[in-house]
């Protein structure tokens, strides 16, 4: 019976019915002829034949509750043949979404790293280059210092991911590591304002976010200028975003700078300035267009970059 079955359970549902009808009923009539034969040679009783139906009939049933088990089994084992694969099918689906996710995660970290080798290097070939020139100028006091600033200054990148976020106050400290190095160049020329509201002192921002723009000012407003020039860093609560702010007091000669339209509202060019490109890749990769980077003139006669950022994205 087995073997029929299994025969019969490759063929269209509605043949395989009929079939199987056929089969239980063909079964039946050949199990019951056979137990009366059995019985009439067991008993030497005669004239059986003629009720042949009741042996009929309850054979009939037997087989259809032995069919109705074997199918309900072979049903069973369909049905969790499809769940199973559903449940395969499911799980590869987790994962391909979860490799796609650590795909994702892993080009942002790329990019982000290299930012990190397009800033550092910058920054370092221009503090090696203040290194050597008070070297030259016999100021071993304050190429000493300037070293040490450093060191600690690198010690802070280096152990701060660009990825990672940390809070406010620790990037302030570090800006300030990195301006006691750029006082050393530029003495009493540097002028430096830090205005940290203390209601976002913990609130999360990139790694190492404001520093190229700090580095921007002083090349372009400090360094280009023979009074030097004041520098203002501003972090302050401004409605549903964290306002930052980096604002210089310009250049003798009122240059232009890279990176900078004419047009004192617009944003940054993509194109030019490296430091404000970096900037606006970092921010897009971690906020997507959750965030704002323009510039504008500042109050006292230079340039001033503002960076705003919802404060559910760096709450801590």
């Amino acid at each position: 019976m087995r073997g029929i079955y299994r025969a019969l359970w490759k063929t269209q549902l509605v043949l395989r019915l009929v079939l199987t009808v056929v089969v239980v009923l063909l079964l039946s009539l050949i199990w019951a002829a056979l137990r009366l034969v059995l019985f009439l040679v067991l008993t030497d009783e005669t004239g059986l034949w003629a009720d042949f139906g009741g042996w009929y009939f309850p054979s009939i049933f037997i087989f259809f509750c032995w069919t109705a088990l074997y199918y309900g089994v072979k049903f069973y084992q369909l049905f969790e043949e499809e769940h199973q694969r559903l449940v395969r099918v499911e799980s590869e689906q987790r994962e391909s979404a979860l490799a796609l996710l650590r795909a994702e995660s892993q080009a942002r970290d790329a990019q982000l790293k290299m930012l990190r080798y397009q800033i550092n290097p910058h920054f370092l070939f221009n503090t090696l280059n203040a290194v050597n020139s008070l070297i030259a100028a016999q100021h071993p006091a304050q190429a000493s210092e300037m070293v040490l600033h450093l060191s600690r200054f690198l010690r802070y990148s280096l152990e701060n991911d660009l990825a990672q976020q940390v809070p406010l106050k620790s990037e302030i400290e570090m800006l300030r590591l990195y301006l006691d190095i750029e006082k050393v160049r530029f003495a009493e020329r540097l002028t430096v304002c830090i205005d940290l509201q203390e209601e976002v002192a913990d609130f999360l921002i990139p790694s190492l976010l404001l520093q190229p723009l700090v580095e921007n000012a002083i090349k372009y407003a400090v360094a280009a200028s023979e009074r030097g020039g004041d520098i203002l860093i501003q972090a302050r609560r401004d409605g549903d975003n964290v306002l930052l702010v980096v604002a210089d007091s310009g250049s003798d000669d009122g240059s232009s700078r890279p990176g900078f339209s004419a047009n004192p509202t617009a944003k940054p060019a993509a194109g030019t300035g490296t430091g404000l490109r970096n900037i606006r890749e970092r921010l897009a990769a971690l906020y997507a267009d959750q965030f704002s980077l323009t510039h504008a003139n500042s109050s006292f006669g230079g340039y001033q970059v503002e960076i705003r950022i919802p404060v559910g994205e760096g709450s801590q």
